[in-house]
C-alpha cells in the first residue's frame, strides 16, 4: 500500500522515479567553465503555477549519488505547493560529463552557472539552493561566489566544513589512519590528476563560507543519517 511504499526508501525512490518520468521536461545542458557538458532536469510546478512558479528549488545531490536518492521525501510536496524543481547531475555523474569528483571545489562553479541559467530562463523567479551531503557543502561554497540576484536562500543538509576536513575524517573514521602522510600525498596526486587543491592556498577553509557580501538566508541541517557528514563537522562552520 501507499504507506508501505513511503516507509520503504527503495519503494519511495521507485515512486519518485515514476513521478519524474511523467512530469520532468526533457533534459537541458550547459557547458562548465572547463568545457564539460552538464545535464539538468526541470520539473514544473503543479496546476496554475506550472508556467509561473512561486519559486524554484535548485537541488544538488551528494557524492556519487543522484537526485532520486537524495531528494525522495520532499519533491512531490514542493511540486504540489507551486514550486518548480531543477535537479542537476553533478560533474562526472549521471548525464554530465567529467572524470573527477572534486568534493565541491569545482562543483560550486557549476552550481553558480546553473543559477545564471535559471535567472535567464525564469527572470524574476526566486531560487533556493538545496544541497545534500556533498551537495550541501557545494551550495555553501557557492554562497562565497558571485551569485545572481535571483538566489534568495540556501538549504544545506548534512554537508561538511571543507573537502580537506571530510577526507581527513574518512581516513580516521574508516581506516583509523592519521592524515600524514597519506592525505598530503593524495592532495598532490589530486592536484596532478584533477588540477585542484583540496586546501585552497592562502585562504582558510572556514573563510570560504564567509566570502562575498551577499546576505542570504541559510538553513543548516546537521542530521545524523549521513554516513560521514554529521554534527562535528557542522560545528566548525561559523
Amino acid at each position: 500500500d501507499f504507506l508501505g511504499i513511503v516507509l520503504n526508501p527503495a519503494g519511495l525512490r521507485i515512486m519518485l522515479g515514476e513521478f519524474l518520468l511523467t512530469h520532468a521536461e526533457p533534459p537541458v545542458y550547459i557547458t562548465s567553465r572547463d568545457g564539460l557538458k552538464l545535464q539538468g532536469h526541470y520539473i514544473p510546478a503543479e496546476g496554475e503555477y506550472k508556467d509561473n512558479p512561486k519559486g524554484i528549488y535548485l537541488q544538488v545531490h551528494g557524492y556519487r549519488s543522484h537526485p532520486l536518492c537524495d531528494f525522495p521525501g520532499c519533491v512531490m510536496d514542493m511540486h504540489n505547493d507551486g514550486y518548480g524543481l531543477f535537479q542537476i547531475d553533478n560533474r562526472a555523474l549521471g548525464g554530465s560529463e567529467g572524470t573527477y569528483i572534486t568534493f565541491g571545489i569545482l562543483e560550486r562553479y557549476d552550481t553558480v552557472d546553473w543559477c545564471r541559467y535559471l535567472e535567464k530562463r525564469f527572470p524574476g523567479v526566486p531560487v533556493l539552493l538545496d544541497g545534500v551531503s556533498m551537495g550541501g557543502a557545494t551550495v555553501m561554497l557557492a554562497a562565497g561566489e558571485d551569485l545572481p540576484d535571483n538566489i534568495r536562500g540556501i538549504i544545506a543538509d548534512c554537508g561538511y566544513t571543507s573537502p580537506a576536513a571530510i577526507c581527513k575524517k574518512v581516513l580516521k573514521q574508516w581506516f583509523r589512519l592519521p592524515p600524514f602522510p597519506i592525505y598530503y600525498a593524495a592532495v598532490l596526486w589530486i592536484r596532478i590528476l584533477a588540477g585542484v587543491w583540496f586546501t585552497l592556498p592562502g585562504k582558510s577553509d572556514r573563510n570560504r563560507y564567509r566570502t562575498g557580501d551577499a546576505t542570504l538566508a541559510l538553513a543548516v541541517w546537521p542530521g545524523t543519517c549521513s554516513v560521514i557528514s554529521r554534527r562535528p563537522l557542522f560545528g566548525q562552520i561559523g
